[in-house]
């Protein structure tokens, strides 16, 4: 058996792929790129929490807000958290206390007292301006803490918007309260206070001299004035009349007043003979 060798040794084929290709790649759009250069970045709206809004975490008051808190507790934190991690509810409290919303919570404090309250120390919190105390109530005590605060009573519908419960928050509302009235509005209420006096007193001169001429046409009318005749003299309206018309005056003096009588004949038979008289 004879084995023949070829004499070139047999060649072996590698497929290898490349990464590199010698094309030009296609340049992307801004369109096809996940992260597009050219648009803006979306604004993130960053909103803080008021202090009086945040919720506490610990003690007894664990999940209430702030605002919802007795002032007391509020001032013993302050007081008292101001070392190490707590020093952060320390500042809150302070701010929560020097706010104008949480100040309703503290002055709704003072009626609360006064409403769940009978005690004398109850009675202490307001000075009441009677001599005996054994007069003073809860209504006078509300009425002059509502006057020392400025709250406003007649507005029934911003009283009835109050959560009492969340008062001192950003949800609880507002106590209303009187307005209070800016040194300008003053200035203009007293320069319109004045020119409504200065009208009504010009007023009142326009009737004085209207009344001054009714009353001089009513004297010309009348003939009380006094008139000068042909020959000088001074004489009245009512001398010149003559006879006739002074007759005419006695008749009406002498003509009897309507007076009830329980006699009517007795009117028809007095004016019967006054007729008489007249016709002779």
């Amino acid at each position: 058996m004879v084995l023949f060798h070829s004499a070139t040794p047999p060649t072996t084929y590698i497929f290898t792929i490349s990464s590199s290709s010698f094309r030009p790649r296609r340049s992307l759009s801004s369109t096809n790129r996940i992260f597009p250069t050219n648009q803006p970045k979306p604004l993130i709206k960053i909103e803080t929490l008021a202090a009086r809004d945040t919720i506490i975490d610990f003690g007894k008051h664990k999940g209430k807000m702030l605002g919802t808190l007795p002032s007391s507790y509020l001032k013993w934190v302050s007081k008292n958290l101001r070392a190490g991690d707590s020093e952060y509810w320390a500042k809150l409290a302070d701010e929560v206390l020097d706010d104008d919303v949480y100040k309703d919570r503290t002055e709704w404090e003072f009626a609360e007292k006064i409403l769940h309250g009978s005690d004398e120390s109850m009675r202490a919190l307001v000075s009441v301006k009677k001599k005996n105390r054994e007069e003073t109530n809860s209504v006078s005590m509300l009425l002059e803490i509502s006057e020392r605060f400025g709250w406003d009573n007649e507005d029934k519908i911003g009283w009835s918007k109050i959560n009492f419960e969340l008062l001192g928050t950003s949800k609880g509302g507002r106590i209303p309260r009187l307005t209070m009235k800016t040194k300008e509005e003053e200035d203009e209420e007293r320069e319109e206070m004045v020119r409504r006096r200065r009208e009504i007193k010009n007023e009142e001169d326009g009737n004085r001299w209207r009344r001054r001429e009714r009353r001089d046409r009513m004297r010309q009318s009348l003939g009380r004035e006094k008139e000068s005749d042909d020959d000088g003299k001074t004489v009245n309206r009512s001398e010149q009349k003559g006879i006739l018309g002074k007759l005419e005056d006695i008749e009406k003096h002498l003509e009897p007043k309507m007076i009830h009588s329980p006699f009517p004949g007795r009117e028809s038979l007095l004016k019967k003979v006054m007729n008489k008289k007249r016709i002779q």
